[in-house]
C-alpha cells in the first residue's frame, strides 16, 4: 500500500499544476485506504477525515467546515450488483437506463430530480446518479445537491458520493454543486484509483 500511495504522489506531482491550477487550492494530501479496500485519493489539506463501519463494509468520509463532503463506501455489493455488472459488460441500453431512472424517481421521493448516466471512474464503468435531496425539519426546508458513482472491482462495490453545502432552493443547490464540483470534487476524482 505504501507503493500505491507513492505512485499516487508521483502522479499528483507530475500532473499537479494543470489539474489543480484553477481550483484555488494550494495543497492536497494523498490518502490510501486500508490494504483490503485497495484505493487512494487526494483531498484538500485541512479537510477532516474519518473511517466508519457501513452497512456494506467501510466508509471513508472527508469534509470541510463549509458543508462540502466526500465519502467512499467500500464493501459487499448491494442491490445494484446486477445493474453494475450489466453496465460493466455494456449490456444495458439507454432505454433501460431511462426506465431505471423513472423507477428511482418513484421510489425516492426525497430525491425528486435524480438523473442516471454511465461514467468511467478509475477505468471502471460506473452508474452515476446526480440528484437533489430535500431535507425538512420542523421549521426549515433545505436542498442538498449530490453526485454518486457506483462500480464493482475485485468483488467489492465502490460508492463514491459527493455533496455540496445545503441551500434554500433547488436552483441554489444546483449552483452550489457546480461551483463545488469545479473547486473540489473534480480534482479529487481525477486522483481516485483502485488497485
Amino acid at each position: 500500500m505504501k507503493l500505491l500511495a507513492f505512485s499516487v504522489f508521483l502522479l499528483f506531482i507530475s500532473n499537479g499544476a494543470p489539474i489543480y491550477a484553477g481550483t484555488g487550492i494550494s495543497q492536497f494530501q494523498t490518502i490510501s485506504s486500508s490494504p483490503e479496500d485497495r484505493f487512494a485519493i487526494s483531498v484538500p489539506l485541512g479537510w477532516n477525515s474519518k473511517i466508519i463501519p457501513s452497512a456494506r463494509g467501510k466508509m471513508y468520509a472527508f469534509w470541510d467546515g463549509a458543508g462540502n463532503a466526500l465519502t467512499v463506501d467500500v464493501g459487499t455489493p448491494d442491490s445494484f450488483k446486477k445493474l453494475l455488472n450489466a453496465i460493466a459488460e455494456n449490456k444495458i441500453s439507454k432505454t433501460e437506463l431511462l426506465e431505471i431512472q423513472q423507477l428511482f424517481r418513484r421510489e425516492a421521493p426525497l430525491k425528486p430530480d435524480v438523473l442516471l448516466s454511465i461514467s468511467t471512474i478509475a477505468n471502471k464503468k460506473a452508474l452515476t446518479q446526480i440528484y437533489t435531496h430535500r431535507q425538512e425539519t420542523l421549521d426549515t426546508v433545505v436542498f442538498v445537491r449530490g453526485v454518486r458513482y457506483d462500480f464493482l472491482h475485485e468483488g467489492k462495490q465502490y460508492s463514491i458520493s459527493y455533496s455540496s453545502p445545503p441551500a434554500f432552493t433547488m436552483e441554489a443547490a444546483k449552483a452550489a454543486l457546480e461551483t463545488s464540483l469545479q473547486r473540489y470534487f473534480k480534482p479529487m476524482l481525477v486522483t481516485f484509483f483502485v488497485q
